[in-house]
């Protein structure tokens, strides 16, 4: 009895560390894939796979803003190329889809024209909503709004006065696991139990 608990020990732990190794595997494998949308000419919310609903606009049209001498929120937010992406509407409720789910990591942002401005955000999965925050943007200069939504298909932005400008989006799509992720993981169980086999005879 002591031999076959002593086998039946091993073999558990073999099959622990084969699941450990394809499971690691697995999150190497998984691992989500950071990227910026800078709202440049063909780097914007749509080459990306995104949706956009209810006046957020993201084509070209703030160059910075022109002709307030620097002066708007639009000016104050750019951080990379020539262009920013803005809510149109003011104090539109901005929807952002996804078919699949990814996180959103956060954006650079200023209130276009009222001194200061509420942003609120909102991330949803299925309808369910899992984030609720809100964080004071300005016109002066930008902020950096830290959110770390993970596991959303949907991110409702919208702010208490008016319009909002925003640059440089930082996302991470969440892939599917690949088919050799899936493979790495059937072979340490499969290992594990020629293991166990083994031993038994």
């Amino acid at each position: 009895d002591i031999v076959l608990q002593t086998q039946n020990g091993n073999t558990m732990n073999r099959f622990l560390k084969g699941a450990c190794a394809a499971l690691i595997c697995t999150g190497l494998l998984g691992t989500a894939n950071a990227a910026v949308i800078p709202m440049e000419s063909g780097d914007r919310f749509a080459d990306h796979g995104f949706n956009i609903s209810n006046g957020l606009h993201d084509n070209l049209f703030a160059d910075p803003y022109p002709g307030y001498g620097g002066t708007s929120g639009y000016d104050t937010v750019l951080t990379s190329g020539q262009y920013v992406a803005f809510q149109y509407i003011d104090g539109a409720d901005i929807t952002i889809n996804s078919t699949g789910t990814f996180d959103f990591t956060g954006a650079w942002s200023a209130s276009a024209w009222d001194s200061t401005n509420t942003l609120a955000l909102k991330g949803y999965l299925d309808g369910v909503l899992l984030y609720d925050t809100s964080t004071t943007i300005f016109r002066s200069s930008k902020t950096w709004i830290q959110s770390d939504f993970l596991g959303i298909d949907q991110l409702d932005i919208s702010t208490t006065g008016q319009q909002a400008a925003f640059d440089d989006w930082t996302y991470n799509a969440t892939p599917a696991p690949e088919p050799t992720t899936t493979a790495l993981l059937a072979l340490g169980l499969l290992g594990a139990g020629f293991a166990r086999k083994r031993r038994a005879h």
